[in-house]
């Protein structure tokens, strides 16, 4: 796991920009908690049954960002789900 911050300091004079369009480019995905803050390699993910992964509480989902995993969630269901069982399945506080 490795924070833009991170990837800035390693590549030397970049933008927030451009180290996240070489995040992407190199298969990263970012956190839907922590404010995005945090990148991980998706083939090091392990995704659950829900497309979800935490690493050291840092949350992950296969579709990107949380507003994505909660339609992704809702539509899995087959009856529809309450604001309180989406947010126990993604750990994370919504609205």
């Amino acid at each position: 796991m490795i924070t833009v911050i991170e990837i800035q300091e390693l590549l030397g004079p970049v933008s927030a920009v451009t180290a996240k369009r070489k995040l992407k480019a190199a298969g990263c995905r970012s956190s839907y908690s922590h404010n995005g803050r945090y990148y991980t390699l998706d083939e090091l993910a392990d995704y659950d049954a829900h497309g979800l992964w935490s690493y050291k509480g840092i949350r992950f989902s296969r579709n990107g960002a949380l507003m994505a995993t909660l339609v992704d969630l809702v539509d899995q269901s087959s009856a529809g789900l309450f604001a309180c069982d989406l947010k126990e399945k993604v750990k994370v506080e919504i609205f």
